[in-house]
């Protein structure tokens, strides 16, 4: 697996910016993380703040991993902003 150093702005959404890092669409990092596309988008454009169960905090950290991050490396939150359609 190929590690790629990457920062995360903490004044962005964060699982959005590991998923864009990542190279992949809502669906595939859904699924990456065994989580339902829809809850993706609306965790994306911020009517729902991430709730994560133990297999999907398994799955994000070998997300996090690929980037060359971890846990520690996360905010202290998710900078979750509601977007306006």
């Amino acid at each position: 697996m190929e590690v790629v150093q990457f920062k995360l702005r903490s004044s962005e959404n964060v699982l959005k910016q590991i998923r864009i890092a990542l190279g992949m669409t809502q669906k595939e990092f859904a699924i990456a993380i065994k989580m339902g596309e829809r809850s993706m988008t609306r965790y994306e454009n911020g009517y729902r703040e991430p709730v994560f169960t133990l297999s999907q905090i398994k799955a994000l950290q070998l997300q996090l991993r690929r980037l060359g991050l971890d846990f520690q490396d996360l905010p202290d939150n998710w900078n979750i902003e509601k977007v306006d359609s």
